[in-house]
Parts: structure tokens; sequence; C-alpha cells
């Protein structure tokens, strides 16, 4: 991976956020319907069904 990212002349870039200016806006917002987070948060599943959801996980990344 670190191959590929030197390979295409990638430069990594970090940051920050001002959390407490956003949070209390964004949440109003979501809260009011305006906006649906949902598509970020992961399904809580069963210690057993981890396997399947790796693979799972795998299809859907290197799906065309």
């Amino acid at each position: 991976m670190m191959g590929t990212f030197v390979g295409k002349g990638l430069t990594p870039n970090t940051g920050q956020t001002h959390v407490q200016r956003y949070l209390e806006p964004l949440m109003r917002t979501i809260e009011e319907g305006l906006i649906d987070p949902s598509f970020l948060i992961t399904p809580k599943i069963k210690l057993e069904d981890g396997p399947d959801m790796y693979k799972t996980f795998r299809r859907s990344r290197t799906a065309p």
C-alpha cells in the first residue's frame, strides 16, 4: 500500500477541525431531519458473524 502511495507521488496531509464550532449546528441539522448521517454508521453484528462480514466488505471494495 505504501508503495502505491509513494509511486503515485501523493503527499499525506493532516489537520484538525473546529469540532466545538460545528458540533451544535450539525446536531441541530440532523435532529431537524435536514440531513441523514445513517450511511456513516456501521451495522452492529454478532461476533460469530464477523468472518462473513469481512467477506462482504472485501467484495464491496473490489466491485467495479
